[in-house]
């Protein structure tokens, strides 16, 4: 019965004299919390706290530290009362709408984080007289773990990090002298248990980690650079590529089992293989590296390399993109690795055109690139690729080299021997001047045939009566054809063949010397 007239005098009478949160906030009134009618609960919780709390706070305070303190020492604690009576400052004022927590903040956690403060300052300052650095790192993961577990069975959650915090300043930031100055024996030792408490301790304070990561770097640059300083005997590349990989292979174990692979020491780790992979012995000459890494790639996809399975062969190219990466000079790998490509091409030297063209793939930039650049946009120039295509439809095979878009316009005569000029508009996407100017190409070698001028209603067909002398010829492009006007404009000075002149101007273009202008085929434009 009591309870429902409590009820019906919260809901008929408190609340109507109560002004809402939208009211306070947003309807102008000046009126205090403290000032409003409170509903029956609510006044008796505030009952409790004025009558009771209030005047016994620093008594309940006191009682309230001396049993933590017992707690920490071993000591034997009611652990329902405690934690009840700590809790009750905040249920007492559960029911306001603002800072809940005020007094449960202001009664107990301010004094008992700064008496949490004082007592591991004088735990820290013990355990560093009675412990050398590996023991005392020990025992205040220990004290920092039951200081968690302390909290969670006394304390209210809003309490947890911040009891957590005080203790790591006292015992860990206030020390950082003492700590970092076991680091570096630590890394030359690769005392891996020790790393990894000191990690542990380190990595929550802020700039603790610093000098940490730095004896990282330091020490596996110096492994790198004992690796590979001083090679001597045979096969040279091998033992730069293979020493490199071991070194890598085994740092990069260590960050992510002592570590977690956190990235500051992943990019130590990189900083640290790139300064010795990139090492010169005489400063006045270019680094040897991506000739060695080039000579290692060489002898791997040789006839004359070990029989390695195939899969054996794709892990050992994968670990060379690993050297690759950290080269600063790749446009000196590239020359070095397209002259040997070339020549195991031409003296048919290659073990395996799958594992060349798998690792051509491996080396292309096009990911590295966007991440690199994101501002910039990659385009693939098709115009100025080739490829070889096999003609299996006339009396005898031919072998035929052309450019990436005659082989496009080709390939759809894989399906019939006659299409339109928009069919192959349609299927390539090229623009209609430029299928023009690929069409003049093959309708010169007579591989495929139309009546009259290029135009929108031409109809082209296949030629199926095609022959040859050579079995293998190569299909020139239009725009390659076009040289007169340069040439005439060199014959001033000297008179060039052809061929030479187009493999001097494909050099500068490719160089990003000149560029062929938009509106001729046989202009070319300088850049700037």
């Amino acid at each position: 019965m009591y309870k429902y007239f409590m009820r019906y005098l919260n809901t008929t009478f408190i609340k109507k004299q109560k002004y809402s949160e939208a009211d306070l906030s947003y309807g102008g009134f000046s009126v205090e919390q403290s000032d409003q009618m409170l509903e029956i609960g609510e006044l008796a919780l505030d009952t409790w706290k004025r009558l009771m709390i209030e005047p016994l706070k620093e008594t309940l305070l006191k009682l309230i530290l001396h049993e933590v303190y017992s707690d920490r020492v071993g000591g034997s604690v009611n652990q329902t009362v405690l934690h009840g009576v700590i809790n009750s400052f905040v249920n007492v004022e559960e029911y306001k709408k603002k800072h809940p927590l005020h007094l449960y903040e202001d009664i107990f956690e301010t004094p008992f984080l700064k008496e949490t403060g004082d007592y591991y300052r004088q735990e820290a300052a013990k355990l560093k007289d009675d412990y050398n650095c590996s023991e005392y790192m020990e025992k205040v993961i220990m004290r920092l773990d039951n200081e968690d577990f302390r909290s969670r069975k006394f304390l209210h959650p809003s309490s947890y990090n911040k009891v957590t915090h005080e203790c790591q300043q006292r015992m860990i930031a206030d020390h950082l002298q003492f700590l970092h100055g076991e680091c570096k024996d630590m890394v030359k030792q690769e005392r891996r248990k020790d790393l990894s408490h000191m990690y542990q301790l380190l990595k929550p304070i802020h700039g603790g980690l610093g000098v940490l990561i730095l004896e990282v770097e330091t020490h596996i640059k110096q492994t790198g650079l004992a690796a590979v300083k001083n090679l001597k005997g045979e096969n040279i590349p091998a033992q730069f590529v293979e020493s490199m990989l071991e070194v890598h292979q085994k740092y990069t174990e260590l960050i992510q089992s002592v570590f977690q692979t956190d990235q500051q020491f992943v990019g130590a780790l990189d900083k640290a293989c790139a300064a010795a992979i990139n090492y010169k012995h005489n400063p006045r000459h270019a680094c040897k590296s991506p000739e060695l890494l080039a000579k290692y790639c060489d002898n791997l996809l040789k006839k004359s390399s070990k029989g390695f399975s195939d899969n054996e062969l794709d892990d050992k190219l994968s670990s060379c993109i690993t050297v690759f990466k950290y080269l600063d000079d790749k446009d000196v790998y590239q020359r070095f690795y397209a002259r040997m490509l070339a020549k195991r091409l031409i003296y048919s030297q290659s073990a395996s055109m799958d594992a060349e063209e798998a690792m051509i793939n491996k080396l292309k930039f096009e990911a590295f690139y966007n991440g690199k650049f994101s501002g910039r946009k990659l385009t693939w120039l098709h115009s100025f690729c080739s490829a070889e295509l096999k003609f299996n439809h006339l009396k005898r095979p031919y072998f035929v080299t052309m450019g990436t878009f005659h082989m496009a316009v080709l390939l759809l005569f894989n399906n019939c021997d006659c299409l339109t000029f928009k069919d192959l508009l349609d299927n390539t996407k090229l623009p209609s001047k430029e299928l023009s100017k690929q069409l003049e190409s093959l309708l010169e070698t007579k591989i495929i045939s139309t009546e009259g001028d290029i135009n929108h209603n031409s109809t082209f067909s296949l030629n199926g009566s095609y022959t040859n002398k050579r079995t293998k010829f190569k299909i020139t492009a239009a725009a390659q054809k076009d040289t007169p006007h340069v040439i005439s404009q060199a014959r001033a000075r000297f008179a060039p063949s052809i061929p030479m002149i187009k493999k001097c101007i494909e050099a500068l273009i490719d160089k990003q010397y000149i560029e062929r202008t938009a509106s001729s085929s046989d202009e070319y434009s300088y850049v700037a």
